[in-house]
């Protein structure tokens, strides 16, 4: 491992910029590795071959499912439905309705109901990402095709969608920070959904004209997704067909896909055949399009699946009971898939005909307008948006930590270590690659264990033991690092500026390129979920390398790390957790997690959320647990970004004051701007 000489002089004049360390045509090699780690979790996920191996399986796997995802289940809790008005059409009824699905929340509905007496077998149809929810074109016309043929079909919106979004009858997209706030208070979009069509399940079975015994689920893209996590775990789906939407797990890693489809931690415990395989021995046929543009959908992933999933149906003697059909269409639920779709449901819940392709009858499709349960503007308060029930939740949490006496410290650091899903065993450099000095900086780049690189550059002060000043940030997008570095180097400082996981000269372009118009690090933060990780942890593991190898190598009096945004969070984290640096300053790092407001949710980037961090507590607590560290929080925002200043700020010190009681901590916290 090289030490330099920190002796040497340098011009400070000009060169107080930073140069790469690697060339701008590099390897992706996190894309690379999470590939990789995925494909080694889809081999290893294999399924029992034997029955009564199978069913002690089942067991596990279904109570690990719900678990992870969040999901409540609550048959007894009251349905409270609301009828807003009704549309008659030739042969069949649609009901504009409202329900409860969890305490304080309620749905937006439409419920299609045929002529006549009853009992009717029903089917839940769940929609994609499409706009109006329930009322999209390709989701009311499964819903008026079914009518017609004699089923009660229950559209739901999605939370977050439809009639569930920000601003009544403004559609916006349901995932992406949105959705992911939703981790933070320690539910999950999915779960959440789930939740709602569970309890759209408890609907239909309330009403006196369904036949209870024979009910459906289907639905197409995120639609199909929440069709086929329904149909494992509510036993209550009898036959189901889930559209463009199966393929595995393992192709999810490097996607973009929403939210909505990300079961946290789901690669280290299951893959997608074993989700598919839950439904055995019901029925479920899935339907994929061969000219799907969405890898993760492509009918070579669906088959996968299925082929690992057809011999648990066979330990029941229904192999029969899972199959797919391939359609040369886009994606979508198009009108053969449709017609694929009358036949098996009426093989399935009419027992009646050979499943094949039944033809459909014209139908009239409605406006939006026509079948939403309120008049634009005017929802009733107890349907709440995704940003009002995270801002009642984390108020309630924080109220909860604020209440809280003496804090066990030692609890609460391995909670966090637990809940940063990091390895039990730190990972610890093994090689220092070093390259040649360019403008005054030393170039090199760290690499650990987990293959990890660390590039940094070193500007040694003139003066031994001179103290050292950690930069990290993921962008320099208003040209103020240029500056930091210079007026570090003036103070004497020697100036390490490092690009950690993800950031910098280790950025993945195909993470980049896939995010697209989404925020940044939503593909990685996705792919790092499901593989059990998260972004923060890998950040924690990086700057805690940093900081032992500028002790080792440079010997400074002190370390400062100084950080900004999103990093400035694993920081802050960092020094709880291992202890080992002076001063942290932490710019435009949020106070709080909790959310605030609806405006500014993607003011952070997609980097920033942990699973459960509210119910662990939050940033003040986290400042507490630093030791001896001096923490300064330069330019503090909401969780939004919005500025916290004069009496709100005065409202946090107070917050952080009593998190300092409650663990005897000894550190110093500053609020400067």
């Amino acid at each position: 491992i090289p030490v330099f000489n920190v002796s040497d002089k340098q011009n400070t004049d000009d060169n107080d910029i930073p140069v790469a360390v690697f060339a701008n045509e590099t390897a992706d090699i996190i894309s690379s590795r999470l590939k990789q780690e995925a494909a080694m979790a889809f081999d290893v996920r294999q399924l029992p071959v034997t029955k009564n191996g199978w069913e002690a399986y089942r067991k596990k796997l279904r109570n690990e499912l719900l678990k992870t995802s969040g999901v409540e289940i609550n048959h007894s809790l009251p349905l409270d439905p609301h009828e807003t008005g009704s549309i008659k059409m030739n042969g069949y009824s649609i009901k504009k309705i409202y329900f409860k699905t969890r305490p304080g929340v309620y749905a937006t509905a439409d419920l299609y109901v045929p002529d006549g007496k009853g009992i009717f077998p029903a089917v839940i149809n769940m929609h994609g990402h499409w706009a109006n929810g329930k009322t999209g074109d390709m989701v009311q016309s499964c819903a008026h095709e079914l009518a017609l043929n004699g089923y009660v079909c229950l559209n739901i919106d999605a939370w977050g969608s439809g009639e569930r979004t920000t601003i009544h009858g403004i559609d916006e997209y349901h995932g992406s920070n949105l959705g992911a706030s939703l981790m933070n208070i320690g539910e999950s979009l999915l779960g959440n959904q789930l939740t709602d069509n569970i309890r759209g399940v408890d609907l239909l079975c309330s009403l006196p004209y369904v036949d209870k015994n024979n009910i459906g689920a289907t639905g197409a893209s995120g639609g199909g997704n929440q069709t086929m996590w329904l149909s494992a775990l509510d036993e209550r789906i009898k036959a189901s067909i889930p559209v463009v939407s199966v393929g595995t797990f393992q192709s999810y890693i490097m996607g973009s896909n929403c939210v909505c489809e990300l079961m946290p931690e789901g690669l280290t415990f299951t893959e997608e055949s074993g989700v598919l395989a839950l439904m055995a021995p019901r029925s479920v046929k899935m339907c994929s399009g061969l000219k799907d543009a969405s890898p993760t959908f492509y009918p070579s992933e669906m088959i996968r699946s299925y082929t690992n999933a057809k011999p648990i149906f066979a330990l029941y003697n229904k192999e029969n009971n899972i199959t797919y059909q391939l359609f040369n269409t886009p994606h979508g639920y198009w009108p053969e898939m449709r017609q694929a779709m009358l036949g098996w449901f009426d093989l399935k819940l009419k027992g009646k005909e050979d499943g094949d392709f039944k033809d459909e009858i014209p139908f009239t499709l409605l406006s939006n307008e026509q079948l939403m349960v309120f008049p634009k503007g005017k929802r009733e308060p107890l349907v709440v948006s995704t940003s009002e029930y995270c801002i009642q939740k984390g108020k309630t949490l924080s109220n909860a930590l604020y209440k809280k006496g003496m804090i066990n410290k030692e609890e609460k650091l391995k909670d966090l270590h637990d809940i940063l899903l990091l390895p039990a065993k730190p990972d610890v450099v093994e090689k220092v690659h070093e390259y040649e000095k360019k403008d005054g900086w030393h170039r090199l780049a760290l690499e650990t264990n987990n293959k990890h690189l660390i590039p940094l550059r070193y500007f040694p002060s003139e003066k031994n033991n001179a103290p050292a000043v950690i930069i990290c940030s993921d962008s320099d997008k208003e040209g103020k690092e240029k500056i930091l570095i210079k007026d570090y180097i003036q103070k004497g400082y020697g100036v390490i500026v490092a690009d950690i996981w993800g950031t910098g000269d280790v950025a993945s372009s195909q993470a980049r390129a896939t995010d697209g118009r989404l925020p940044e690090f939503h593909t990685l933060a996705r792919a790092e979920l499901w593989l059990g990780k998260t972004i923060m942890g890998e950040w924690v593991g990086d700057i805690d390398n940093l900081i032992k190898y500028v002790q080792i190598n440079y010997k400074p009096s002190s370390v400062t790390i100084d950080a900004s945004r999103e990093i400035s969070i694993a920081a802050l984290m960092q020094s709880a957790l291992n202890n080992n640096v002076n001063t942290c300053i932490l710019r435009t790092c949020p106070l709080s997690y909790a959310l605030d407001r609806r405006e500014g949710i993607d003011f952070f980037n997609m980097a920033i959320h942990v699973p459960g961090i509210l119910k662990w507590g939050d940033i003040s607590l986290i400042a507490a647990l630093n030791k001896r560290t001096e923490l300064i929080f330069r330019d503090p925002v909401s969780v939004t970004g919005n500025e916290i200043k004069d009496e709100q700020l005065s409202d946090f010190k107070d917050k952080f004051s009593k998190m300092k009681t409650a663990c005897k901590s000894e550190s110093r916290i500053l609020f400067t701007d």
